[in-house]
């Protein structure tokens, strides 16, 4: 999975880090003990929390979508990642897919 593209992170129902690739886990200066199972809230700028919680946590289990967050590194910086919600797409739960956006 970590070869599909540059940052790939899966985000569980509660909104939990289940899965991330060591190409995103570089970009964000941390490592995978660090983040797996912890809520992607900890990972988020400022400015994205309210979007992810209003979107994400409380109406994504009933359409999908896609949402633009800026995630915040370990050194300052922040990292452009798209959020695809997946409603009931794994064991009858919602998940949302991660991906990092390419640098310009």
């Amino acid at each position: 999975m970590s070869a599909v593209c540059d940052g790939l992170a899966i985000i569980d129902d509660r909104g939990r880090i289940a899965y991330i690739n060591d190409p995103f886990l570089k970009r964000l200066g941390v490592l995978k003990t660090e983040v797996l199972r912890k809520p992607l809230t900890e990972y988020l700028a400022p400015e994205s929390r309210s979007t992810f919680e209003t979107t994400f946590l409380e109406q994504a289990h009933e359409f999908a979508a896609t949402l633009e967050l800026n995630l915040a590194t370990r050194n300052g910086r922040t990292v452009l990642a798209k959020l695809s919600v997946l409603p009931g797409s794994y064991n009858e739960r919602m998940i949302g897919l991660l991906t990092e956006e390419p640098e310009n």
